[in-house]
């Protein structure tokens, strides 16, 4: 190579190498307002998204809801009573921002009602499932959907039933299983629902015989009553059951009572009604009746399957007059979950 073509070489290294340094400097912080301005676009958009399900939920009957999904990793957070940023001061303020505090990018929005996590300030992660429901305030609730416990064998389920002290109901993992595929009922509501009813199979309507007729089989984990017909084994009557109602004449003869009591009813008399339980062969006829009855008649309970704190608030007011029997099996549903495996 003559001199010339190596200056010219060299020369050319030199360009290549103010380029690349051109291209480090000044490329990084393009792409990142790129994808900056990216990210506070997708807050705008899903921040109006979700303003749209919050009007929604004021004529709702049941929880909305909300799917977040972008700006992955940012916060959806609510502002009251004087906190938050300075566009949020003074009002009821909903944000997404790329911080926990708000204090950096973010896109913030003024809500009529305050949006209340666990009755306090929300601050949720995206991606979420947002729930939302409409009353004095937002109330909201955010679950990552997740699956069902899905056990190895049935022996995984009656090892639980071992270690977390539930021998009553060991042997009873297959029909379990087979019964939660059949149905798609969640295997954690199965058993939050059974432990509850039941004291985790020791009751006396659990008993392998009725305790008012030693002679009939009950088995009844669920607290299933006889109102839309007996059980496989018929009905079996706990001693002491009954409900004062106010009923007419033609009602008291249906429900076969003659047993009077005080409470005031107006036209009707009040009556004191002993309610029976479905009676089973089997504990596993319990199982397979409770999964029946949860995936026929409580349809949108099994639109929550996979958040099992809003199934069991969903079934709840039908099936328990105790209003706080969905909080209850949620609550044990959801132990039953974080301890799975670990049996």
């Amino acid at each position: 190579m003559d001199k010339r073509g190596l200056e010219n070489y060299v020369l050319g290294i030199i360009v290549a190498i103010m380029c690349i340094a051109i291209l480090l400097t000044t490329v990084p912080p393009l792409l990142a307002s790129f994808f900056g301005k990216t990210n506070s676009q997708n807050a705008e958009r899903t921040l109006e998204s979700f303003k749209v399900y919050l009007n929604e939920s004021d004529t709702a009957t049941e929880p909305v809801k909300f799917v977040a999904l972008v700006p992955k990793n940012w916060f959806l957070t609510s502002f009251f009573e004087g906190n938050g940023p300075d566009d949020c001061l003074g009002k009821n303020c909903v944000c997404i921002c790329s911080t926990q505090d708000c204090k950096k990018d973010k896109a913030c929005a003024n809500i009529e009602k305050k949006v209340l996590q666990n009755g306090i300030q929300a601050s949720i992660k995206i991606p979420a499932d947002i729930f939302i429901i409409s009353g004095e305030n937002y109330d909201i609730s955010a679950f990552s959907s997740t699956e069902s416990w899905k056990p190895s064998s049935n022996t995984e389920i009656d090892n639980w039933f071992g270690s977390h002290h539930y021998p009553a109901l060991y042997g009873l993992g297959q029909c379990i299983i087979d019964n939660s595929e059949r149905t798609g009922v969640p295997i954690e509501i199965i058993l939050a629902v059974a432990i509850h009813e039941s004291d985790g199979g020791t009751s006396i309507r659990a008993r392998k015989s009725c305790i008012t007729d030693p002679s009939k089989p009950s088995n009844n984990l669920f607290g299933v009553t006889d109102v839309a017909g007996p059980g496989p084994a018929g009905v079996c009557w706990t001693a002491g059951a009954g409900t004062e109602e106010c009923l007419t004449e033609s009602e008291r003869e249906e429900a076969g009572t003659t047993e009077t009591c005080d409470f005031p009813c107006g036209d009707k008399a009040c009556y004191l009604v002993r309610r029976g339980f479905k009676a089973y062969y089997t504990q596993c006829q319990s199982v397979e009746d409770f999964t029946n009855i949860i995936s026929n008649s409580y349809k949108t309970a099994m639109q929550y399957k996979d958040n099992l704190r809003l199934m069991a608030n969903a079934i709840g007011p039908t099936y328990s007059t105790d209003s706080t029997w969905g909080d209850q099996v949620a609550t044990i549903a959801e132990s039953i979950k974080s301890s799975m495996g670990a049996a």
